[in-house]
């Protein structure tokens, strides 16, 4: 499938440069972003539906027509929030500083109360789905704190998806908010280490949350992108650990590194302290589809 007849439906979200800018202040600017709808053929009712949340390579990876085409094959909705383009943003793999992590889950929880209003989707039965930077937001939007502050007392994601998230920003203390998550990790993944992912799920399930975890183990980064296996001299970053505290605000733990409200500048700060050169994307040996039959069967088990 393409992208091409997608339904563009507009909502307000915010661009905040931290999560204290969501928890505490309320100092992030307003802004109207668009998603792209794509609905199963023919549904029946109100249909689920899956929130998907952008990775750095917007949308040049073709993951997003991979996954809509799989998950209305399966009679499920996608929403891909356009994270990047109504802020003048092409990619972030090149600079993470351009938008900052609490943006990409201020858009994703703005979008879960929006698209919850909507007469064609079952409020009940939304997911919310990333990849990479994406799949880090997801990790990230599977907080209490979080959800109750964007969209209130009114409405939570049903489940949560994250494959081979960026796991270089955590929560110190995480409250998962209810639902099952699935983590899909690369076994060769060398920004998002499998022992790293690891710690990051059991974190969460420690905290209670109910998680799966997959690991592909030929796959490395991005195995689910349009493009074959390359390496990259771009920043890798998963020597960072920056831990975000119950207010929102933020240190990198192995430097002392702290958000003053600049998020562009944090990153550049990350970059040159515990950031290094070095990256692999792309699918292979395993084909571009090896998670997605996983993942469609989680959403069933999920929405049933």
């Amino acid at each position: 499938m393409t992208l091409a007849q997608a339904e563009r439906i507009r909502f307000a979200s915010s661009t905040p440069a931290g999560f204290t800018d969501i928890l505490a202040n309320g100092r992030a600017e307003a802004v109207d972003i668009e998603g792209l709808l794509v609905m199963p053929d023919a549904p029946a009712g109100p249909v689920p539906l899956v929130i998907a949340s952008l990775g750095s390579l917007g949308f040049t990876s073709g993951r997003e027509e991979l996954y809509a085409g799989a998950f209305a094959a399966a009679g499920i909705a996608t929403f891909i929030v356009d994270s990047l383009g109504g802020r003048g943003i092409t990619e972030t793999f090149s600079d993470q500083g351009r938008l900052s992590l609490a943006t990409s889950c201020a858009d994703a929880l703005n979008a879960l109360g929006h698209m919850a209003n909507d007469a064609r989707i079952d409020p009940a039965r939304i997911a919310l789905f990333g990849y990479s930077r994406g799949g880090c937001a997801v990790l990230l939007c599977d907080d209490e704190r979080l959800a109750r502050a964007v969209t209130g007392a009114r409405v939570r994601f049903a489940a949560y998806v994250a494959l081979y998230p960026s796991a270089w920003m955590r929560w110190a203390n995480p409250q998962p908010a209810p639902g099952p998550v699935l983590v899909v990790l690369g076994g060769q993944d060398i920004m998002v280490p499998p022992a790293l992912g690891r710690r990051r799920v059991e974190a969460l399930r420690a905290a209670g949350a109910q998680v799966e975890l997959t690991v592909i183990a030929e796959a490395s980064h991005s195995f689910d992108s349009n493009e074959p296996l390359r390496f990259m001299n771009e920043t890798n970053m998963c020597d960072c650990d920056v831990v975000l505290a119950d207010d929102g605000s933020m240190e990198e733990r192995t430097s002392g590194l702290r958000l003053d409200g600049d998020w562009s500048a944090f990153v550049a700060g990350l970059r040159s302290t515990c950031g290094k050169l070095g990256a692999a994307v792309g699918y292979g040996p395993p084909p571009r589809n090896v998670a997605v039959a996983g993942v469609v069967g989680f959403l069933h088990r999920t929405f049933a």
